[in-house]
């Protein structure tokens, strides 16, 4: 996930989602697996008076993944470990350490990566199968399992990648949330374990 990707009506669905996901099954903390890539340099405006840099308080304010943790109706662990796709393993094994070491019982894991599972070509936005059954197979019993998913160019895209998503997972059913009247090209995948 991108800072820039931050609060945008997308964050709405999700966090919507995780929120109803965690009252209704008793859950208590949350840990977002941002897969952060962080942008480098601030965006330049400009004017006729020339161009100068946003003020890194404005882009903060608006663009930091670290403010849902003042969302206080739940405990949250963003996972914002810079996301390096070369170097996926490293990142998988560290995500894993982090998520061993929250040892609060009804833990929502949420794995949010830009656009979701791979297709057959990974690329730097998405998730794995097999980083996915890694991530599943490190929560207890009475946890959840969330996936971020963006719409692909394909008809059925929804059933596509919930298919892929239970089957990294080994599961026969998993649940789909979405909210097509704020953002009808996303949708989020959940499994309790």
């Amino acid at each position: 996930m991108k800072n820039e990707y931050y609060g945008d009506k997308r964050d709405l669905v999700k966090w919507g989602t995780l929120v109803h996901l965690c009252q209704a099954h008793k859950l208590h903390t949350v840990i977002q697996v941002a897969f952060f890539r962080q942008k480098d340099t601030l965006p330049t405006l400009s004017s006729t008076q020339g161009t100068f840099k946003l003020h890194n308080a404005v882009w903060e304010h608006f663009r930091n993944i670290r403010k849902i943790k003042e969302l206080r109706i739940l405990g949250i662990n963003v996972i914002d470990h810079i996301f390096n796709p070369t170097n996926r393993s490293a990142y998988t094994k560290h995500v894993i350490s982090v998520i061993e070491g929250i040892k609060s019982p009804g833990r929502l894991v949420c794995l949010d990566p830009d656009t979701g599972i791979a297709p057959t070509n990974v690329k730097s936005e998405h998730v794995t199968e097999e980083e996915i059954k890694k991530y599943w197979d490190v929560i207890d019993k009475g946890d959840c399992l969330v996936l971020y998913q963006h719409a692909r160019h394909v008809h059925d895209w929804q059933s596509l990648c919930k298919n892929q998503f239970m089957e990294a997972c080994d599961i026969s059913e998993a649940e789909t949330y979405n909210c097509p009247e704020i953002a009808h090209d996303v949708a989020f995948f959940a499994a309790l374990k």
